[in-house]
């Protein structure tokens, strides 16, 4: 997933790739379908939909941009689906600490076999994206990471334990809220205000989270 989604950066804004990486909601809700017979129903296909209008609106993609390239996150966008999926069919009766910290190991030892080549044939030189080897790191770059690593630490924590209580389909439509929490940080931090179009479009989202947050409460009424 991470390396989808970075490799697709370069090569386009960071609007259209977060539009393609944020179909996700509907990559679970068809692999759901497809993979473990997941009823969605047509509320939660509203909510779908309306979380995928929300993003398009949002980051305002334009119609002549598509290139091969828009595989690349639309590819991330699925590979995450799949995790959840896995996730919340095969591992709710684990810890959320032991499923982030597994996680992350993995993501170590799968760098860090990636490095190695690259450390030793360079094939992307030093302009290369993906390809390219590490440059030297400085003491604040390293407590940069340390910080990030952290924070990653405390999110992988907190996805973990949602993809085990819940249908995957819920927490990825939820997942679409990263769009309005950046749109209030940037407005605190940076004084960077939505437009109208992107208001409308963080506005859809948010009715998608509330529409699919009442479709699982009236399931839960019904169980019991």
């Amino acid at each position: 997933m991470w390396l989808s989604y970075y490799a697709a950066l370069p090569a386009m804004s960071f609007a259209l790739a977060a539009a393609c990486y944020y179909t996700a909601p509907a990559w679970m809700a068809l692999l759901g379908r497809v993979l473990l017979g997941m009823t969605i129903g047509g509320r939660g296909w509203t909510a779908v939909a309306l979380s995928l209008a929300g993003v398009l609106l949002a980051v305002s993609p334009s119609a002549d941009t598509f290139t091969p390239m828009l595989l690349l996150p639309l590819a991330a966008a699925a590979f995450y689906a799949l995790a959840g999926l896995i996730t919340w069919s095969q591992c709710r009766a684990e810890s959320p600490g032991a499923i982030a910290l597994t996680l992350n190991l993995c993501l170590v030892c799968v760098a860090a076999a990636a490095l190695l080549p690259l450390s030793l044939f360079r094939p992307g030189g030093t302009e290369s994206f993906v390809l390219a080897f590490w440059p030297r790191l400085t003491l604040a770059d390293w407590s940069l990471a340390f910080v990030l690593g952290c924070l990653l630490a405390v999110i992988a924590t907190a996805v973990a334990t949602a993809y085990r209580v819940a249908p995957t389909p819920v927490v990825g439509v939820f997942d679409t809220a990263y769009l309005g929490f950046a749109a209030v940080w940037g407005v605190i931090l940076f004084g960077d205000i939505p437009t109208a179009r992107e208001a409308l479009g963080i506005a859809l989202i948010a009715c998608s989270a509330i529409l699919m947050s009442g479709r699982r409460q009236e399931r839960k009424d019904h169980d019991c």
